[in-house]
């Protein structure tokens, strides 16, 4: 078995249920998972209920240093806790909780805690604009491991239409695509697009 952090993105940032989510997806792939939530936003007036990603909440509420403090605190208090109790853990991190995992990762390693191994899906540091504006706000500095990143070309969230995503040095890049996935009813950028999909599943049986 094993156990993964879980890092949700904006749309699921309260974390009540991305564990038990994350896990059924993972298991209906045959990944023997125990998954743990690790929320990073608790404010019930967090621009209603966000169900659907816009960058210009997120710009406006990561722009914010008070905002953007609070919540890498609470992702590096939660990752603390699950790497203490297993060293062995997987950090799982979808969408803008993968900059925030960057961070925790950063401050974990300066004290003293080993890294432990990572995986994005859906990352906006793909994104050539996105990750201009992260490296912005202090997001890009080099976290103390490579990170394996699965992306693909047609979340809007992780490319521009038509162009592949420059990724930095640090991610190890698995490309996957599903042809007319939206016509078929799936969000390219959503966890469950990624989190079924035959690579992502065989990666990370690897692990």
């Amino acid at each position: 078995m094993v156990s993964f952090a879980c890092v949700p993105g904006l749309n699921q940032a309260h974390g009540e249920d991305v564990a038990d989510r994350f896990e059924s997806l993972l298991g209906a792939g045959g990944i023997d998972a125990k998954c743990f939530g690790v929320p990073w936003y608790s404010t019930a007036s967090f621009v209603g209920d966000v169900v659907e990603f816009s960058v210009d909440p997120v710009r406006h509420f990561f722009g914010s240093p008070q905002f953007r403090n609070q919540a890498s605190t609470a992702v590096r208090r939660r990752l603390r806790e699950l790497v203490t109790n297993d060293p062995s853990v997987v950090v799982l991190a979808h969408s803008m909780g993968t900059p925030l995992a960057v961070l925790a990762l950063r401050q974990l390693a300066a004290e003293g805690i080993p890294p432990p191994r990572t995986v994005f899906f859906g990352t906006p540091y793909g994104h050539p604009l996105h990750s201009a504006w992260l490296r912005a706000l202090g997001f890009e500095r080099t976290p103390p491991r490579r990170i394996l990143s699965f992306w693909n070309r047609d979340d809007a969230i992780v490319a521009l239409p038509g162009i592949d995503p420059v990724f930095p040095h640090w991610l190890d890049s698995v490309r996957v695509a599903v042809p007319n996935a939206a016509a078929a009813g799936q969000w390219e950028h959503d966890a469950e697009f990624y989190l079924t999909h035959p690579l992502v599943i065989e990666g990370l049986a690897k692990l």
